[in-house]
């Protein structure tokens, strides 16, 4: 950039010289004008000749005025050249100033030159030297390429052991699936012979209702019983837990609940067996009236009769079987006129959880 400086101002300054130099070509013009000046004069003298007679010669003053003329006119030329000299000699030394210029100017471009080489062979040894570490680079990068390829073929080698692997890992785990489908298969099948067998060799307990029975008491009162009878079903025995029998008169013939009613046990047995396996037993019916439980009148049994009052009567019994497995049976009736006839039938009654067997 300092050399492209230096050249413009060369440029200029040589430019500038030239133009100063071109003004003596002016000094000719004044030898023209005196050429022209001293035609003019002869032209006229020659038609003042024409013009006037003839005249004797001249006088000697008029030759000596010819004579003193020209020494001026020589004198002007030599000023002129020496004038024209001194331009050539500025401008000479305008060429030389001009030179040194250019020389230093060399001289600048010849260090810069040498500045910017150093800079090069600089530059030079540093690519030297990275084409050395590129070759190095390159080496390693081939031996790096080589380890590389080594490691992809053990790869691949183990990528073909992996994938005989899994697929050995997903045939033993399909075998496992099946087996344990298998394995399944059978408990569930096992399970449904036990349960079968269980089934067929569990006890069942049922209970079962006769008539109602008003027996008199005494003229104002009146008993109403009833008998039930307990039936076990089955090859094994029964383990009674718990039971409980209720019997109610209301006026209603929704189901009532058993708080506050008397109630008695159904079996008073503790193991129900195959040599003993049916119970007859009877209860009695009491009459709920406020939060005291009486019993039956005349006009309660003829309220019976005439459809204006029912007799319920439930309960539940709770066992076990031989084998550990615990059982309900449940039970919930009402007395209910037949239609046909002149007596009536029990008629199951209430929620869905009040008659089942487990």
């Amino acid at each position: 950039m300092h050399l492209c400086y230096n050249f413009v101002a060369m440029r200029w300054l040589i430019i500038a010289v030239i133009i100063f130099a071109q003004q003596p070509a002016k000094a000719p013009e004044v030898k023209r004008a005196d050429g022209e000046a001293a035609q003019v004069s002869r032209q006229t003298d020659r038609t003042n000749s024409n013009e006037q007679p003839a005249q004797p010669a001249p006088s000697p003053s008029g030759d000596n005025q010819r004579f003193s003329a020209g020494p001026k006119a020589s004198t002007g030329k030599a000023s002129n050249d020496a004038d024209i000299q001194g331009k050539l000699v500025t401008f000479t030394e305008l060429l030389v100033v001009v030179g040194f210029l250019q020389f230093f100017a060399l001289i600048g471009q010849v260090v810069i030159y040498c500045r910017q080489a150093k800079i090069m062979a600089r530059q030079a040894h540093e690519m030297k030297r990275s084409r050395s570490y590129m070759r190095l680079q390159w080496k390693a990068m081939g031996v790096q390429a080589g380890h590389m390829e080594g490691q992809l073929v053990q790869m691949s080698v183990q990528s073909g052991i992996l994938q005989e692997s899994v697929r050995v890992a997903r045939d033993a785990a399909k075998a496992a699936q099946d087996g344990a489908n298998a394995a399944k298969e059978s408990a569930d099948a096992t399970r449904d012979s036990v349960e079968i067998f269980v089934s067929k060799e569990r006890p069942w307990l049922r209970i079962t209702l006769d008539d109602w029975k008003a027996i008199p008491h005494n003229d104002e009162t009146r008993f109403i019983v009833m008998t039930f009878h307990l039936q076990r079903f089955g090859a094994t025995d029964a383990l009674i837990v718990n039971s409980y029998i209720y019997g109610m008169l209301t006026d209603s013939i929704d189901s009532p609940s058993a708080t506050g009613v008397l109630g008695q046990s159904i079996t008073m047995k503790t193991i129900i067996t195959s040599a003993d396996p049916a119970e007859t037993r009877m209860t009695w019916v009491s009459k709920r009236e406020g939060e005291w439980d009486e019993s039956p009148t005349p006009q309660d049994v003829d309220d019976i009769y005439a459809g204006k009052k029912t007799v319920h009567v439930w309960g539940a019994i709770n066992y076990k079987d031989v084998f550990g497995r615990e059982h309900w049976t449940k039970f919930r009736y009402r007395w209910v006129l037949n239609p046909f006839g002149s007596n009536g039938y029990w008629e199951k009654c209430g929620k869905p959880e009040d008659n089942r067997e487990t």
